[in-house]
């Protein structure tokens, strides 16, 4: 009897799915855990096969399989009349149109913002864009070899350390030229991606789905600028839900809300105790009108930073809302003891 043709397209879905972590048992895994004939799955993955969706090296008991993967790698010299719709449109599109409509909007967005900023920023005179796609994800690489992106904020702001630019980026609306620029791109890139990476003079700016914001002092030293975007495929992720998630869509469409990682400030072990910890982590939030403060990994807070932030910016900037997320016991009681109105999230 055959079988539904939705049960059909189940069973192939699950062949895709567990391809990756059982290469060489696939045949035999999914017949255990489908109840489905070992024959069956074979003509099925020898199906996929014949559509070049799956791959197979070797024979017999050394059988493995994998998924098909795409792979791209455009190189661009930095001149006058270099767009990044251009590169979209003609070189980068073209690979991207069995996707999913939401998906390849966020690869067009993430795309276009981060060469852009090549283009506009890093004072490189080359950049190449490497491409790596299968059924499951869609995987975007764009690097230069200019001054870096942290080392630039580091010197746009003036700041006493480079690992500070982090913190900047996470806030969102940096950008060294206001006049050209929102600061937008780097922020709402990493929010619609699945994972997103910066690597820059050995730092590293991760966004994790679901895990915040993580930086990396045992990165590679390397001196540009290197940009990852992961984007799985089965995403359904919209573009305009990630703006909505830091706007009022009804009542106010632009940007005015944040999330600031402040473990991203505890560089080599250090606690957030003083004002000017405080001063640093509040620079430029007065830009918007909802701010959440994320407290994870943060094990102690000084009175000082406390009240820097939640009293005497508070008081500097009433229009601004503040929201405490992740802290643990000890840092609402610190914060509470300033703010008895503090707005605690779990």
């Amino acid at each position: 009897m055959k079988l539904p043709d939705q049960v059909l397209e189940g069973i192939r879905k699950f062949i895709i799915d567990s391809v990756n972590e059982h290469p060489k048992n696939l045949v035999e895994y999914v017949s255990k855990e489908l109840s489905y004939s070992k024959s069956a799955v074979r003509r099925m993955i020898n199906q996929l096969i014949d559509e070049e969706l799956i791959e197979r090296d070797g024979v017999g008991r050394g059988t493995s399989y994998l998924l098909k993967v795409t792979t791209a790698l455009f190189k661009y010299v930095l001149k006058d009349g270099l767009n990044e719709d251009v590169i979209w449109s003609e070189d980068l599109k073209p690979l991207f149109m069995d996707a999913k409509p939401n998906v390849l909007q966020i690869c067009q967005y993430g795309c276009t913002e981060m060469i852009n900023n090549v283009i506009d920023h890093s004072s490189a005179k080359t950049f190449s864009i490497h491409v790596t796609m299968d059924l499951k994800s869609i995987m975007i690489g764009i690097v230069d070899f200019g001054i870096g992106i942290f080392r630039k904020i580091q010197e746009d702001m003036g700041l006493e350390y480079i690992n500070q630019s982090l913190l900047e980026l996470a806030k969102g609306k940096f950008t060294s030229d206001p006049k050209n620029h929102t600061g937008e791109g780097v922020f709402f890139t990493s929010k619609a991606c699945n994972q997103f990476t910066i690597i820059s003079g050995g730092l590293r700016y991760l966004s994790l789905e679901d895990r915040g914001l993580l930086d990396d002092f045992e990165g590679t030293d390397f001196k540009g600028t290197g940009v990852g975007m992961m984007i799985a495929q089965d995403s359904e992720r919209t573009l305009e839900s990630v703006f909505d998630a830091f706007s009022s869509p009804d009542s106010d469409p632009s940007f005015h809300k944040t999330f600031i990682p402040l473990h991203l400030m505890q560089y080599e072990g250090e606690s957030l105790l003083s004002r000017s910890q405080a001063k640093r982590a509040m620079a430029r939030v007065e830009q918007f009108t909802e701010v959440v403060l994320d407290f994870s990994e943060v094990d102690l807070v000084g009175p000082a930073f406390v009240d820097q932030i939640f009293r005497v910016f508070h008081n500097e900037n009433p229009h601004v809302h503040l929201y405490v997320q992740n802290a643990n016991e000890k840092v609402v009681r610190r914060v509470k003891s300033v703010d008895s109105d503090a707005v605690i999230f779990e």
